[in-house]
């Protein structure tokens, strides 16, 4: 009797167990259909990114593209750095030096093999260049090597195979290497009006106006190329006001900022009169804070353009590119008084102001007029991504999210793009799975955050109209 005790003890302590393990696989399987039909219903999206700075200059200087190249200019060379790789040889790689190239950086891309980064890379190899291997390998390179230097010899033809390819309908391209340029280098570009030009220079008068300063995005240079002078802060803002105009007439659908690079996005509303009291001064003399001063008052008055205009404007967030950055210069909740002292304006915040992504959650809840873009932020954390998400569409109206890459190469854009309809199919299975929405609501969701939220936001229905029917 006893024994026949234990043996139903023992049966009703395992089988719920049984059961519970085969209802977590019948679980799984269930979300894995729900993925991979999700999956199938994104990848067919025709996509509007709205972020990238596509740039052949840098790709094509320097003689044969090659794989390093292109590593160059991603996010996964700063992996390298954090592995402790030596900065990447411009003159090995401008000499398609693959061997030697090998040798110096292969350890560290392997140890590099978990990061999302490298995700991102393989991604648009697997892509672009039916790559079919897991991990980057020296004869892999070799021959990825041979086709970039291929393709490239005609990247205008390139581009838009590789546009087709991806299923990519229009990117959002933020020129900040020349921000007086007001045409785009490809058909399936849409542009984008830099503003940090502006904020910089304004409280750095002495070096901008110097004979040796940068001229592609130098507001005193461009002045003297106009005979436009500028002798007082009403000349410095009737001369923005018509650059303002020239990228509105050029088509340029929204302006973009990211001084978080160069310093923090806490603004303060400065009075014109104390303004242009401090740039009547010479800009050598200003301390520290007087010229934070004139920068506030700059981008005060570079918003209200931007409302006055119709652009909406994109804000960098959170984490910065590169390596030992100021983090904190970026963080998302500086910018109330922003929001609330233009609630006409529109402001789409990026990145997901990784690590910060709940003041992100927060702020485009109780703000009607911000907005929240998930560029980039899949190819930083791919997990910071789904738990974002999750939060976001826990709080905040889907018809408020975007999708953009973050990138200066169509390989690596089509990379992040893969990144992202992973890290949106994930989160809309799993809240399938669990019963908080049905497909055709995901189906909605992942359509408005690839497409139709852009062309509503960024007013893009004409431009598509122009060129697709």
């Amino acid at each position: 009797m006893r024994d026949l005790c234990l043996t139903r003890h023992f049966f009703s302590l395992i089988l719920p167990l049984i059961f519970l393990t085969g209802c977590g696989q019948r679980q799984t399987d269930f979300g894995a259909a729900k993925y991979n039909s999700l999956k199938i219903y994104i990848d067919s999206l025709k996509v509007i990114d709205t972020h990238q700075h596509q740039r052949l200059g840098p790709i094509l200087r320097g003689g044969k593209v090659n794989f390093y190249t292109m590593l160059s200019a991603t996010g996964l060379r700063t992996d390298l750095v954090s592995a402790g790789s030596p900065g990447l040889d411009a003159d090995m790689i401008a000499r398609s030096d693959l061997d030697s190239l090998w040798a110096v950086y292969g350890v560290f891309l392997d140890h590099c093999r978990n990061t999302s980064y490298y995700d991102q890379v393989v991604n648009g190899f697997r892509i672009l260049y039916d790559m079919n291997e897991p991990y980057f390998t020296r004869d892999n390179i070799e021959k990825l090597s041979a086709q970039l230097a291929q393709n490239y010899e005609n990247p205008q033809s390139w581009y838009r195979e590789a546009f087709k390819k991806a299923s990519l309908e229009l990117m959002l391209n933020d020129q900040w290497w020349d921000q007086y340029k007001v045409h785009t280098d490809f058909e399936s570009h849409v542009l984008v009006m830099r503003i940090d030009m502006y904020m910089v220079s304004i409280a750095h008068r002495a070096e901008f106006e110097s004979p040796d300063a940068d001229t592609l995005s130098n507001p005193f240079y461009q002045a003297r190329q106009e005979d436009f002078e500028i002798l007082s802060l009403d000349d410095y803002l009737a001369f923005a006001d018509r650059w303002f105009a020239t990228f509105v007439e050029r088509g340029a659908v929204c302006a973009k900022t990211a001084n978080a690079y160069h310093r923090s996005i806490d603004y303060r509303k400065v009075t014109k009169e104390e303004a242009s009291w401090l740039f009547a001064r010479p800009s050598e003399a200003l301390t520290p804070g007087e010229r934070k001063r004139l920068e506030d008052y700059m981008f005060f008055w570079c918003v209200d353009k931007c409302a006055e205009y119709g652009l909406p404007l994109q804000i960098h967030t959170g984490y910065l590119a590169g390596n030992s950055r100021s983090l904190e210069n970026g963080r998302p909740m500086k910018l109330l008084d922003v929001f609330q002292a233009f609630p006409q304006g529109q402001f789409s915040l990026f990145h997901g102001g990784f690590p910060w992504y709940q003041e992100i959650g927060a702020i485009a809840k109780s703000y009607p007029n911000v907005y929240v873009d998930l560029v980039w932020l899949p190819q930083i954390s791919r997990e910071a991504a789904v738990s974002a998400l999750h939060q976001w569409l826990d709080c905040v109206p889907y018809t408020k999210f975007f999708w953009g890459g973050d990138c200066t190469s169509i390989e690596d854009a089509v990379g992040s793009l893969e990144c992202g309809r992973d890290v949106v199919g994930q989160v809309l299975a799993e809240r399938v799975s669990a019963g908080r929405m049905n497909m055709a609501l995901a189906r909605e969701i992942a359509r408005a955050i690839f497409r139709d939220n852009a062309i509503r936001f960024f007013k893009l229905e004409e431009k598509l109209g122009m060129r697709f029917n």
